[in-house]
């Protein structure tokens, strides 16, 4: 490498940490606004959890009535169960999604957490402001 390119080489790696040193405070300065919520309580409080609740059950003890008493047939009835209850479970999953993006816009949150999983910090908690959106989602 000539001593002409060397000097290229050198101002261009200069050059480069200078837009990422200028760049950084811009970066770290964006406001960050954390959401905690609860997950177990808006599963809890979606309005057609105590129905989609009553089908899982009523869905068990039929496919419990009808397994037979061998190990094969009861670890299939199990199986049957529980793909039956993650389809039963899955649409409120989705609305509870919907309903914490609409806050997270609503709020201009940058980050939401799971209250049970935060070890250390703080954010407001969005848990009901969610709940209300899923009632008005479940009205409409």
């Amino acid at each position: 490498m000539e001593v002409s390119e060397k000097k290229k080489f050198v101002l261009t790696g200069v050059l480069v940490a200078a837009v990422l040193i200028c760049a950084c405070p811009v970066v770290f300065a964006a406001e960050v606004r954390v959401g905690l919520i609860d997950t177990q309580e808006l599963l809890k409080q979606h309005p057609k959890y105590p129905q989609t609740l009553t089908q899982i059950v009523e869905m068990a003890e039929r496919k419990q009535s009808e397994a037979g008493a061998d190990e094969e047939s009861f670890n299939r009835m199990r199986e049957e169960v529980a793909e039956e209850e993650w389809r039963l479970m899955q649409p409120l999953f989705d609305e509870i999604d919907a309903a914490i993006r609409a806050v997270v816009v609503s709020m201009e949150l940058t980050h939401v957490l799971d209250k049970d999983r935060l070890y250390f910090g703080s954010g407001m908690d969005i848990t009901e402001a969610v709940v209300g959106e899923l009632i008005r989602m479940n009205d409409g």
